[in-house]
């Protein structure tokens, strides 16, 4: 076998292995998505209703916002149920989506006008080791420490939502909203929601989507941002 199909092979095995134990394990009658708003913009709170293996139609979704229910709706053809609400004050909003018996909870953020957000790419900013899934050095104090002047937003592009806040739970970081990394489509999303990210920590290939953001910083070489070497550095940088 030679390198080039060696390497296609081990590829094929680690992505096998990732759906076998972090897909199926991950499995809930509902699940819930965390949403970001602004103060003055309505939000599309969304959930989705699934079987074992395929979305379930059709079925009753209650939405709960600091546990007051907001809302109720069934899920389309396709398991996803949409709810549009109107925040009330800004801050890091408890929200829950039941379906039956079963239930998921996740965040909802509402900004301010003056807000400075920070958008974090979990895998590149806070893995020191992704296979064992380690938290890197200094990061969950670091984050904390953003979180006192910015608003603090993770995004996720290989976990998935779910399990990243698990992970993120499990390893006592900061609490907050976490959305799935689309490139450029997340910020126009953000944007239309009357949020405007202000600074961005993630991979070269992530920054290098995100032209409108204006400080950019990665732990990694690259030509669109500001390389640093640890988080007391950035912590440094990024004030």
């Amino acid at each position: 076998m030679n390198k080039k199909n060696f390497s296609f092979f081990t590829i094929t095995i680690f992505f096998f292995l990732f759906h076998v134990l972090f897909v199926h394990t991950s499995f809930a009658g509902v699940i819930v998505y965390d949403s970001v708003s602004s103060k003055n913009n309505s939000v599309r709170l969304t959930a989705r209703t699934k079987g074992r293996f395929f979305s379930q139609g059709g079925t009753l979704v209650e939405f709960y916002i600091d546990k007051k229910q907001v809302g109720r709706t069934l899920s389309g053809g396709d398991g996803y149920a949409f709810l549009k609400y109107q925040p009330r004050s800004p801050g890091i909003k408890h929200l829950k989506a039941k379906a039956g018996i079963d239930e998921d909870e996740g965040i909802l953020l509402v900004t301010k006008e003056k807000d400075r957000v920070v958008l974090i790419d979990i895998e590149s900013a806070l893995f020191e080791n992704l296979f064992l899934l380690e938290p890197t050095k200094k990061s969950r104090d670091a984050v904390y420490k953003l979180s006192k002047r910015f608003r603090v937003i993770y995004t996720t592009s290989l976990l998935g939502v779910r399990r990243s806040r698990n992970w993120l739970h499990d390893n006592d970081f900061f609490t907050s909203a976490v959305l799935t990394w689309k490139g450029p489509g997340l910020l126009t999303e953000l944007q239309a929601q009357g949020v405007k990210p202000y600074a961005i920590i993630g991979s070269p290939e992530t920054i290098s989507e995100t032209p409108d953001i204006k400080k950019k910083f990665s732990f990694k070489d690259t030509e669109d941002g500001t390389v640093v070497k640890d988080w007391d550095e950035l912590l440094k940088q990024l004030k």
